[in-house]
């Protein structure tokens, strides 16, 4: 994989569609390359230059929009392949973390930045209530049996 974006990857393992050698590789890389190490998932590996960016979103300080932000689905997505297909435990911690964002402001926003606030610009503002993040996160929650448990 010479470019990887998270997305396309993540979604063909939760839905299935990544044969076992493919889903051994798209884990193995995003391991390899740390690209959940400090968020729940970056977006895309390598970042693509600010030059391929959409010029709107450059003159409205957004050029990061889909280059570094984090997108909390990808996260929650990625902590559910992560339980089913390699380590529950990093899975379940990586859930915490994104909960974490959630709980610290009560409110579940569209995009955050690497360090887990929602993103607040002179243009753009992150959209809350998110109900896209929201819905995936209870899902997780559900489809990997931690609905009720403490700590």
């Amino acid at each position: 994989m010479d470019r990887d974006s998270s997305d396309g990857n993540i979604l063909a393992l939760f839905f299935g569609i990544a044969a076992e050698g493919q889903a051994r590789r798209i884990m193995g890389h995003i391991e390899a390359r740390a690209l959940d190490r400090q968020t729940p998932l970056r977006t895309c590996d390598p970042v693509y230059p600010v030059a391929q960016v959409f010029p709107f979103y450059v003159v409205a300080g957004l050029a990061d929009y889909h280059r570094t932000l984090i997108w909390p689905w990808l996260g929650t997505v990625h902590a559910i392949n992560k339980t089913r297909l390699t380590r529950r435990e990093a899975g379940i911690a990586d859930l915490a973390r994104i909960a974490a964002w959630y709980v610290e402001r009560n409110a579940v926003a569209e995009v955050y930045t690497s360090e887990g606030r929602p993103v607040s610009r002179r243009f753009y503002q992150a959209e809350v209530p998110f109900a896209w993040n929201a819905g995936l996160y209870v899902y997780a929650v559900h489809a990997l049996g931690l609905a009720g448990q403490a700590g």
